[in-house]
């Protein structure tokens, strides 16, 4: 989970006209005010199979794409392939 202070040094890095429509895209998700029964809560209301569909879906359709960078993710995995027989939990 990307926290406040990692999204703020990412919107740092980018140049003025970008950090405007970060700016715009926030103004609109704060204009949404979905009622509480329609919002999901991924942590109880889907299955383990449920969750995993959707994880394989987005891999699917952004895997390697700008939408898929969380270095440390990335940097995690690199290490556990690049140690042969170790299983990491």
């Amino acid at each position: 989970m990307i926290t406040q202070e990692r999204l703020l040094e990412k919107i740092n890095t980018l140049p003025p006209y970008r950090i405007s429509e970060i700016v715009d895209f926030v103004d609109f998700i704060a204009s949404r005010t979905p009622e509480r029964s329609n919002v999901l809560d991924l942590n109880s209301d889907l299955t383990d199979e449920q969750k995993d569909a959707m994880i394989a879906r987005f891999a699917a359709e952004f895997g390697g794409t700008e939408h898929d960078r969380d270095e440390s993710l990335q940097e995690a995995a690199l290490e556990a392939i690049s140690e042969p027989g170790e299983v990491r939990h």
